[in-house]
C-alpha cells in the first residue's frame, strides 16, 4: 500500500499493530494473531530495514515453500517502494530437492527464505552453516 507526494519517496502504510512489530527492537518476540491480517508484510518490512542498518544474514522459515516464495515476494515489493535494487535468486539446497530464496542487498545482507521441514532438521543445521560461512 504506498502512498506517496510528488515531493516525498515513497513509503509504506502500515497498521498501529504493524508498526509496532517494525519498530520493536527486542531481540525476541512473541505475536498472538489471526491469519490474513498482513503480520507477513510487516515482519517482511522489518527484516529489511533491519539488514539495511545492519548488514548481516537473515534466515527465514515458512511452513512451506509457498509460503517462503510468498515472504520474497513481499520483501521484493518492499525494496522496490523504497527504492532499493535487490538481487533475487532461486535454488535448490545442493542434494535435495528443497529450493531456497534468496534476496541480496546493496549493503552485502543476504535474507534467505527456506521451507521449514520437520524430517530435514539436520539438512537445515547444516545449510544454515553453509549460508554463515558463503
Amino acid at each position: 500500500m504506498p502512498r506517496t507526494r510528488k515531493s516525498e519517496k515513497p513509503s509504506l502504510r502500515l497498521y498501529p499493530y504493524q508498526r509496532r512489530w517494525v519498530e520493536d527492537d527486542s531481540r525476541f518476540k512473541i505475536a498472538c494473531k489471526a491469519r490474513q491480517i498482513g503480520f507477513t508484510f510487516a515482519a517482511t518490512f522489518r527484516v529489511l530495514h533491519v539488514r539495511r542498518k545492519r548488514p548481516g544474514l537473515t534466515v527465514w522459515l515458512s511452513a512451506s515453500e509457498r509460503q517462503a516464495l510468498e515472504a520474497m515476494e513481499q520483501l521484493r515489493q518492499h525494496a522496490r517502494v523504497l527504492g532499493l535494487v535487490v538481487r533475487y535468486q532461486e535454488s535448490f539446497i545442493e542434494g535435495t530437492e528443497v529450493k531456497q530464496h534468496q534476496v541480496r542487498l546493496p549493503n552485502g545482507s543476504r535474507i534467505v527464505a527456506l521451507p521449514a521441514n520437520p524430517d530435514g532438521g539436520a539438512l537445515l543445521e547444516a545449510r544454515i552453516k553453509a549460508l554463515a560461512n558463503p
